[in-house]
């Protein structure tokens, strides 16, 4: 087999491999949010409780409790345990595992976003939140919010497979030629 069909098959498998890789993702969603609640049940320590996180999700797979695919941007409350979320048939939930997502107890540094039709991000929200702090708040109170606002934006993933897949098969063509040249 001449070396031209060789080069020429092995950028036709170089590309079939890289076109297979780079679906395997393809169900991956990255949700940027951004979400404030005011409004609260009885005189809270925070009138406004804002911040953002990052969120990776297959929307076809059930998460409880997950703590991989999350990322706090910001938050002006103290969260004392790991942000996680809970994703089931388009509801996410969001905030510490110190009860578990679903969960704020009470006296502890913690909050709970709820969002039941997400990433529509208008209706069915709930906010909760607890801090632990001395007098004069009551340390087992916890929050309510009446009033919720999120913002949800698809974060577009830079396609890496397919970046590697044109820089591989431009040095590959580049050998080739090369090597065509010189013989």
């Amino acid at each position: 087999m001449p070396r031209k069909v060789k080069l020429m098959a092995m950028v036709a498998a170089l590309m079939v491999t890289f076109a297979v890789v780079s679906q395997a993702n393809a169900s991956l969603v990255t949700e940027f949010v951004k979400f404030t609640a005011t409004d609260f049940s009885f005189d809270p320590p925070f009138t406004t409780v804002e911040g953002s996180f990052t969120v990776t999700y297959d929307p076809t797979v059930l998460y409880d409790d997950e703590t991989s695919g999350i990322t706090l941007n910001s938050l002006n409350i103290e969260l004392g345990s790991p942000l996680a979320f809970s994703y089931h048939n388009h509801s996410l939930q969001v905030g510490g595992l110190n009860a578990g997502v679903i969960g704020v107890d009470p006296g502890t540094d913690d909050f709970n976003l709820w969002i039941w039709d997400f990433p529509m991000e208008s209706e069915g929200l709930f906010f909760i939140y607890s801090q632990y702090l001395t007098p004069p708040y009551v340390t087992g109170s916890r929050w309510f919010s009446y009033t919720i606002t999120v913002e949800a934006s698809e974060v577009t993933p830079i396609p890496l497979p397919s970046g590697i897949l044109l820089f591989g098969s431009g040095l590959l063509g580049l050998t080739g030629w090369r090597r065509l040249r010189k013989s």
